[in-house]
């Protein structure tokens, strides 16, 4: 039987290689991807982050059991620590976090971003749970 992840990478193995080519990746993996392009998606990745990490934060809260809760606990602390790295070294690049906040723009991961905690939110928990 086939595993999970193995039927996955195989079956988006074209949708990767197109992602692996547009020309954000491809400038970026060359070393030529402008200042102001870089800063901007650092910018929005340090604002999705932050609201995923919430998102697993009210994931591990309406866990069925402990181990769950453990394990999605501590996957919001990993996503607070990437992007507390983030704001130390990238976001030094001559932007406030002011200004960062500011340039939400519809469109982006930002959107994708905002509807994660409150989906997080309503979720209703599993019916394994109400058991």
């Amino acid at each position: 039987m086939t595993r999970f992840s193995d039927e996955a990478w195989e079956r988006t193995a074209a949708l990767r290689t197109a992602i692996h080519g547009l020309p954000f990746n491809t400038e970026l993996a060359a070393g030529s991807l402008s200042r102001q392009r870089f800063q901007t998606y650092i910018v929005q990745d340090a604002i999705y982050l932050g609201q995923f990490s919430r998102a697993l934060a009210i994931s591990a809260a309406k866990a069925p059991d402990t181990a769950t809760m453990q394990s999605f606990a501590q996957s919001a602390l990993g996503a607070i620590a990437v992007e507390q790295a983030l704001h130390d070294r990238y976001l030094r690049i001559g932007m406030s976090a002011a200004q960062s906040l500011g340039r939400r723009r519809r469109g982006t991961p930002i959107e994708h971003g905002s509807i994660l905690t409150p989906t997080s939110a309503l979720a209703r928990r599993s019916a394994r749970s109400s058991r």
